[in-house]
């Protein structure tokens, strides 16, 4: 009989070399390029508590209800594989970070251009001072409105690339591991291409 499953009933890779999301990155190969938004939606909804994080049993229930046949050994290594702080939780942006990967060598040198063009003063690491003399945010509609201050706006902007990047929100600073690991993280895997990645941060950072 055919297997209808033959990503993941593929011969595994040895102990030695394997990572953690690959069986995971087979399965949702199998439900399309929409794999990654639907696991999200599957492991909210099994967060009882509603505290972003996944204890064990929530993570291998999760697994089991999307039949994607893994074993007990393989699930409790995805799980300690996604656990990065070894919090006995996995949190959806731990489990999300770990899907997405690697940036490929030409996307990771655009990532590498962009955050040249921030960092102003080249010690690695973007501040407020760097974007305020690169960004005019008095003309931001909610500057305008009188909602924000200039720089309320900009440490907004940089504590989405703190918090999504790994980073320590509210520190006003992000390295470049921070900035690169946003975009590994919140850009599509591969479906709109490299010239669509690279077209998008030329329109976004100008460079």
């Amino acid at each position: 009989m055919h297997c209808q499953c033959s990503a993941i009933c593929s011969p595994r890779r040895s102990t030695a070399t394997w990572d953690g999301p690959w069986l995971l990155q087979a399965a949702l190969k199998l439900r399309g390029t929409h794999g990654i938004i639907s696991i999200g939606k599957k492991f909210r909804s099994m967060d009882d508590s509603g505290d972003h994080k996944l204890t064990y049993d929530e993570f291998k229930k999760a697994l089991v209800e999307m039949k994607l046949g893994l074993s007990e050994t393989d699930m409790s290594r995805l799980f300690r594989h996604f656990d990065r702080d070894a919090s006995g939780f996995v949190t959806f942006d731990e489990l999300l970070l770990g899907l997405r990967g690697q940036l490929n060598d030409r996307r990771l040198d655009m990532v590498k251009r962009c955050y040249k063009v921030l960092d102003k003063t080249g010690d690695g690491v973007v501040t407020l001072a760097d974007l305020e003399n690169r960004y005019d945010a008095s003309r931001h509609p909610d500057v305008v409105a009188g909602i924000k201050t200039p720089r309320q706006v900009l440490l907004e902007f940089l504590s989405v690339f703190e918090e999504q990047g790994g980073g320590v929100k509210g520190d006003g600073q992000v390295d470049f591991e921070e900035f690169k690991t946003y975009y590994a993280a919140n850009i599509d895997g591969g479906e709109h291409g490299d010239d669509y990645f690279e077209l998008m941060m030329r329109n976004v950072w100008h460079v």
